[in-house]
């Protein structure tokens, strides 16, 4: 039926919108929770404004609004960007009754706390910051991955500033980032302070991709050398600076499982004052490894790795006397990925379809293949691999050395050998060989979309190209 302005509502829709405000606040706050906890409803990376996730909860209706202001629960999650548009960015006394408001809401339960860098000048929110970063559970300083030429839009944002806040007591800390952003450049960028010890007894996961702020962790009263809680460390950071800013005491991590460098010039000095009984998985994504002399010292903590991934530079040329030395002090490696990094993937493809295979990416496949006296040298263990590339014949050999071998998957496919443009017999035999392999490991390797899209003959992954189509 048509309706307009004056027909009347009916019976039944006044009664539904009767149910809906008759919901019982913690019901209500139930159902709101729900959907502020929902991660199907994420946070936009670019939301520089601190908009509220219930934003549009709350334009429904007053009543809505004021039971979401009402509920502590609904405002955990602080992030501190941009003022909000209807606060000009001269009223810094709106902007922090604002941040105040935010806070306040939350009453004393724990937060996870988003600090844009850019956007917040630190020196006016300091104070504020101060009374309530004990309660934080999550903290992540952040940068917008498209800053321009790391601008800096607050004098007031310096290391010193910085250090001053993160060197209070964080009890209820158990994730921490920081990411590398502009800081202002005065007197103090030449000063080198020591160690950023963090006193959080229940860090968990410790993640630092900044040049200048390379925090680490205080160790626990009573234990004075050890900080029991540490599972996830990862050091995306100026190594030049990195000695100077190591703690002075060896640090017993007993519970440390991850281990992530972006560098190795000083790695070895790293793993010298770590004690980590406990520590399998280590992640090395670096450019060009070229490690001193002391890679012989022999350091325990290597023993105990499970899994080592290995991301580096196609160009990567001094790197095979380095995993010589790495593989020979990790005896236990069960999981072993040694694959290029996203920014030279390009230029290693242009080499393998050149047929340019003298790479020193594929370095990997003499040590693997290294044997004296019948026995394995490097990996006997290894039961899972990841590699760049490497042809079949090559994987057929190391699944006849290594009968501990489970997986094999390649980042790139050798040209060739998934298409074969010969005879029919010829592509039924490198159909057989890769049949075997599979018939031993699983064998994954990406498929080649261009003979898929031409509808070739396929088995195993191996398609056959009698008259040459997919050729150039």
């Amino acid at each position: 039926a048509n309706m307009d302005a004056t027909t009347p509502i009916p019976a039944k829709l006044v009664s539904a919108t009767h149910c809906i405000h008759d919901i019982p606040f913690e019901i209500l706050i139930d159902i709101f929770f729900h959907l502020y906890k929902d991660p199907s409803i994420p946070r936009a990376d670019h939301d520089l404004r601190n908009t509220h996730k219930l934003t549009p909860i709350m334009l429904v209706c007053k009543d809505w609004k004021d039971a979401v202001e009402r509920a502590p629960s609904l405002w955990t999650d602080i992030w501190l960007g941009r003022c909000p548009q209807y606060i000009t960015d001269e009223d810094t006394g709106q902007w922090l009754d604002h941040i105040k408001t935010r806070f306040t809401r939350s009453g004393t339960l724990p937060l996870n706390l988003t600090i844009m860098t850019a956007f917040v000048n630190l020196e006016e929110v300091s104070q504020v910051l101060l009374r309530h970063i004990s309660r934080c559970r999550t903290l992540s300083l952040r940068r917008l991955d498209d800053e321009i030429n790391w601008k800096v839009h607050f004098q007031g944002n310096t290391l010193s500033l910085i250090y001053h806040i993160l060197s209070s007591p964080l009890p209820a800390l158990q994730t921490i980032t920081i990411q590398g952003f502009a800081l202002q450049q005065g007197w103090e960028w030449r000063w080198h302070p020591g160690p950023l010890q963090l006193d959080a007894p229940n860090l968990r996961e410790l993640n630092a991709f900044s040049s200048n702020i390379i925090p680490f962790v205080k160790p626990n009263p009573p234990l004075l050398s050890a900080h029991t809680c540490l599972e996830r460390l990862s050091l995306s950071i100026g190594w030049d600076y990195l000695p100077s800013r190591l703690p002075r005491d060896r640090l017993s991590l007993p519970n440390l499982k991850f281990l992530s460098v972006s560098y190795v010039d000083h790695f070895w000095e790293l793993l010298q004052i770590i004690d980590a009984p406990n520590l399998e998985h280590l992640v090395v994504n670096c450019g060009v490894a070229n490690w001193p002399e002391e890679v012989d010292t022999v350091i325990p903590v290597m023993n105990n790795f499970r899994e080592l991934e290995w991301i580096t530079d196609a160009n990567a040329i001094q790197e095979q006397p380095t995993l010589h030395h790495l593989l020979r002090h990790c005896p236990n490696i069960l999981l072993l990925s040694y694959i290029c990094n996203e920014e030279s993937a390009g230029f290693f493809r242009a080499d393998l379809e050149r047929g340019e295979l003298n790479n020193p990416i594929l370095a990997w496949s003499d040590l693997l293949h290294e044997t004296q006296g019948g026995t394995l040298q490097f990996c006997p263990k290894l039961r899972c691999l990841r590699i760049a590339c490497a042809a079949f014949e090559q994987i057929q050999e190391l699944v006849s050395l290594r009968p501990m071998l489970e997986h094999v998957s390649l980042q790139y496919r050798k040209p060739g050998d998934d298409t074969v443009t010969g005879s029919e017999t010829s592509w039924r035999a490198r159909v057989n060989m890769a049949r075997g392999i599979r018939s031993n490991i699983m064998f994954e390797f990406p498929t080649d979309v261009v003979a898929v899209g031409r509808a070739l003959r396929e088995e195993e992954g191996v398609f056959w190209d009698p008259i040459g189509i997919t050729a150039g």
